[in-house]
């Protein structure tokens, strides 16, 4: 999968799982040149793991110490739930150089290091832990990923992990008080967008609209939004930019915001972080 140019300097990458976003970030790697020996995952099963190794041509193993030894970063990247307890199972096979990054939901920087410092090696308790939390765009190599660095991690250790995550977008670097806000946004964003094409679609059919062709209309409407959005526009002067007084966009907008739209998003996003908030407590307090 690889497309060439490969350095042999890039660090050495070990995926805790080896899911959708993980194999999302293993292709985006290759893509990138990272040279395949350089890029390891484990998986809990051996269909698994002959099929992540197929696809991706990358050693995968069980879940152990053996298989972080010589990581410089280990990836989390396993349900949440579980994230914890797989950390703690490989805590054995790191070493202090090594920097510890984390792509579950939920999983906070403290709770990392809780769980290294519990294992009652000194070396252990001052390791760069880091946060991520990638959207799916990432899964086409247009995401988004906000990174937080944990009380140990230094700018050596974030540029580690902005390094991988920008294979398949974007990166910020955020406060990790600001993790849940950003979730909010970009995480679960792109299922209100998908919510907004949906009715859109369903509006141009109630018109009269053939259905294939509203699809159609509202996946480029949106693609070209999007570039134009990326291409550093304003939305308010994108927004007025097709606005005419007393035109037809006109009514729309003021249909939209009589219906409280723009009030719903701020509902909806306040309402996303503070359940992002709630699933993360469990993991501080879990150890």
């Amino acid at each position: 999968m690889s497309t060439g140019g490969e350095r042999t300097d890039r660090p050495r990458v070990c995926f805790l799982g080896a899911g959708t976003m993980a194999g999302a970030v293993i292709g985006g790697m290759l893509s990138a040149g990272w040279p395949a020996d350089r890029i390891t995952a484990t998986h809990r099963r051996p269909e698994g793991r002959a099929a992540v190794a197929e696809k991706y041509g990358i050693e995968v193993t069980e879940t152990s110490p053996e298989a972080v030894a010589d990581a410089d970063l280990v990836v989390v990247a396993v349900k949440p739930y579980a994230a914890l307890d797989v950390l703690a199972s490989v805590a054995e096979g790191l070493s202090p150089h090594t920097v510890v990054a984390s792509l579950c939901a939920g999983i906070t920087c403290a709770a990392m290091e809780s769980t290294l410092e519990s294992t009652g090696r000194v070396q252990l308790a001052r390791l760069s832990v880091v946060r991520v939390m990638p959207n799916t765009a990432c899964l086409v190599r247009a995401g988004v990923s906000g990174i937080s660095a944990g009380r140990h991690a230094d700018e050596q250790a974030l540029a580690r992990v902005v390094e991988v995550m920008q294979t398949v977008g974007s990166t910020v670097e955020v406060p990790e008080a600001q993790q849940d806000a950003l979730a909010a946004v970009s995480g679960s964003g792109g299922a209100y967008l998908a919510l907004v094409a949906e009715a859109m679609i369903e509006a141009g059919v109630h018109q009269g609209l053939p259905r294939t062709v509203a699809d159609d209309l509202v996946r480029q409407t949106f693609a070209g939004a999007a570039a134009l959005l990326v291409e550093g526009e304003h939305p308010a002067v994108l927004r007025e930019q097709v606005t005419s007084p007393a035109g037809s966009t006109a009514a729309a907008i003021n249909a939209l915001e009589s219906a409280g739209v723009r009030a719903a998003f701020l509902s909806a996003i306040a309402a996303a972080t503070e359940r992002n908030r709630a699933l993360g407590a469990p993991a501080d307090e879990s150890r």
